[in-house]
């Protein structure tokens, strides 16, 4: 994807086959008000569609199932896996951070305790997170809903992410909680400034490769497909994680790839 002169979040893509409009717009799952700057925008956009498609539909989230995915196996607890000072300087920060403490937490994998503690750096000024937002209001509207993905199928990533790895950025995180901040402010930063490469670098940054092909490689192509093929029955708009466009393997250049013209919308 060449270098586009403006930053957006919001794309429409065209291509011969596809005779109704199609638009691809980055999200964020934080009810942090920054991210909801243009929301009316967005919304009008939606209107316009006859279809919304998010990662997956949320009418299929299955709770119990879900934190079932995020247990640790039988027998492991966090004070097991990270003990003496790591687990001090954790349960120190996890109490700090969110008000909680970690003993309620034992059963969770590291992957779980991270999301949480990424999740209280953003504010909660919005009741529901900006996904969700425009989840509702397309239902609200009476769009066709349907995902990109599946539950199932993202339960199956959870599952296979490596437990070593997710312990390793958890001991990290730890360490240097500073520096972790610190990145989260740059996420929200460039995602409310449309900065797509600025969000890819980081997001290169904080995983590593064998993560990066489950999260968003693999997904990436998977949700092209299934939007490919929504895309040629009508108009549709498709909002995912902002992390999916960019990239030699993002959303947009695999579009490209297919012979689409991605157009940066400004709104």
């Amino acid at each position: 994807m060449k270098k586009q002169k403006k930053q957006t979040l919001l794309w429409r893509v065209e291509h011969e086959q596809l005779q109704s409009p199609t638009y691809l717009f980055g999200t964020m799952h934080v009810r942090d008000a920054r991210a909801f700057a243009r929301i009316e925008a967005i919304q009008q956009y939606i209107g316009q569609c006859g279809t919304f498609a998010a990662e997956f539909d949320l009418s299929e989230a299955d709770e119990e199932r879900y934190t079932q995915a995020i247990l640790l196996p039988e027998g492991q607890t966090l004070q097991t896996l990270l003990r003496g000072k790591t687990y001090k300087r954790l349960s120190a920060l996890f109490e700090r951070e969110t008000g909680y403490q970690i003993d309620a937490m034992q059963q969770y994998k590291p992957i779980a305790i991270l999301n949480v503690l990424t999740e209280a750096q953003f504010r909660r000024e919005e009741r529901d997170s900006l996904d969700d937002t425009l989840y509702q209001f397309a239902q609200l509207q009476g769009k066709r809903i349907c995902g990109l993905e599946t539950f199932d199928e993202q339960l199956e990533i959870l599952a296979a992410l490596d437990g070593e790895e997710q312990l390793r950025q958890l001991k990290r995180t730890v360490e240097n909680f500073a520096r972790t901040r610190r990145q989260i402010k740059k996420s929200i930063n460039a995602y409310c400034s449309g900065d797509l490469r600025r969000i890819h670098e980081l997001v290169k940054k904080s995983n590593n490769s064998a993560q990066r092909k489950l999260l968003l490689r693999q997904r990436n192509s998977l949700m092209v497909e299934r939007l490919w093929a929504q895309a040629q029955t009508g108009s549709i708009f498709a909002a995912v994680g902002a992390a999916h466009l960019a990239g030699k393997s993002g959303m947009l250049r695999l579009l490209q790839a297919r012979g689409c013209k991605v157009i940066p919308m400004q709104y």
